[in-house]
């Protein structure tokens, strides 16, 4: 299975996986508290950024610097 295979619209832990080692490392980078509003909304909006198709890490966190 790759990484851009859905299964009726669901992340699965694969992709969680991803989605999560993007968000930490953009979370030290920016030096953010996990518990953070930033860092809640940071992962919103990498979980959004998935769900739309960006599903490359590098492409997820270059698009994240314009957050």
């Amino acid at each position: 299975m790759r990484i851009g295979d859905h299964h009726g619209g669901a992340v699965l832990p694969d992709q969680i996986e991803l989605i999560e080692s993007v968000f930490d490392e953009l979370l030290q980078a920016r030096g953010l508290d996990r518990s953070s509003e930033e860092a809640e909304l940071l992962a919103a909006r990498l979980l959004g950024m998935f769900q739309s198709g960006i599903h490359d890490r590098d492409a997820l966190r270059k698009m994240a610097d314009y957050l």
